[in-house]
C-alpha cells in the first residue's frame, strides 16, 4: 500500500508530465472553465426566467464570492501551518534551554571563569 504522501508525490509528477506534453493549455482547460461558468448561471437562475444579462451579471457575482471563499480559506490555511511551524519552532527552543540548563546544572557549571 502506498503512503498518502506518495501518492501525492506520484500525482504531481504525473500532472507535470501531463501538463509537459499539451501544446495548448488554454484548449485543454476551457470545457472546465465553461462547466463552472454553467454551474454559476444555473445557480443564479434555477428557473431560467432572467435575461441573458442578468444572469451573466448574477453569475458573475457567484463566482467572485467563490473566488474570495477560497482565498479565505487559502489564508486559514496558511495562518494554521505558520502558527504550527512557530509552535514546533518554540518547542524545540524550549527544550534546547532546558537541556543546556539541566547540562549545566548536572556539572555545577555557573559560567564563571574566574
Amino acid at each position: 500500500m502506498v503512503s498518502p504522501a506518495v501518492r501525492r508525490l506520484i500525482n504531481s509528477a504525473n500532472s507535470l508530465k501531463r501538463w509537459a506534453q499539451e501544446p495548448d493549455r488554454t484548449a485543454a482547460t476551457a470545457p472546465a472553465r465553461e462547466a463552472m461558468w454553467r454551474r454559476f448561471e444555473q445557480q443564479a437562475d434555477p428557473d431560467g426566467k432572467l435575461t441573458p444579462e442578468e444572469r451573466a451579471k448574477r453569475a458573475d457575482a457567484l463566482r467572485r464570492a467563490h473566488l474570495r471563499r477560497m482565498s479565505a480559506r487559502s489564508a486559514q490555511v496558511r495562518a494554521e501551518r505558520k502558527r504550527k511551524r512557530l509552535d514546533a519552532e518554540k518547542k524545540a527552543r524550549d527544550a534546547a534551554a532546558a537541556a543546556a540548563a539541566a547540562r549545566t546544572a548536572s556539572t555545577g557549571d555557573t559560567g564563571d571563569q574566574s
